[in-house]
């Protein structure tokens, strides 16, 4: 467990990629990310008390994301983005109804497959991409990529294989 905690610490203190696995592939934000998961359920506290459901989330969130320079996971303000967005969710998720909660169950019991096919389909929507230049900020083009790549993603699970 001390081990654990030492590699969050050190993480959260230098907030970079461990020089020792730079260029290895290895991703150390997610693996700070994984650990942090790990280490809530080790400790027996309900999710739900780590992570309190409230709107008032919002309010530090939108003042992280007016930075760019708070957009990437591997930063401290990017840890407490992700942070803040579950607390947010987690009170967005009462609001949403039943066919809603439905939803979100399929995406999520169907989220390895998201997880595997989405590349494939995130670089086929790049030859779409010339048709969002009206939006330099490329928003509505993240859209509609993320819509395509879930749907598509999705749509190979309910391909049969044929023999």
């Amino acid at each position: 467990m001390s081990t654990i905690v030492y590699a969050i610490a050190y993480s959260v203190r230098h907030y970079e990629v461990v020089p020792i696995m730079a260029g290895s592939g290895f991703v150390w934000e997610s693996v700070l990310f994984f650990l942090l998961g790990v280490l809530i359920r080790l400790s027996g506290i309900p999710f739900t008390k780590v992570f309190p459901a409230s709107w008032f989330a919002l309010i530090p969130l939108v003042i992280l994301l007016s930075s760019r320079d708070h957009l990437f996971r591997g930063t401290l303000p990017g840890l407490f983005i992700t942070l803040l967005i579950i607390c947010f969710l987690l009170f967005a998720v009462r609001y949403i109804g039943n066919q809603g909660r439905s939803l979100l169950g399929y995406l999520g019991r169907n989220s390895l497959a998201i997880y595997v096919f989405s590349p494939l389909f995130v670089g086929a929507s790049k030859f779409v991409e010339p048709f969002f230049r009206f939006d330099s900020t490329m928003i509505c083009y993240a859209i509609v990529a993320t819509f395509f790549s879930i749907i598509a993603s999705l749509g190979c699970l309910s391909c049969p294989e044929k023999r």
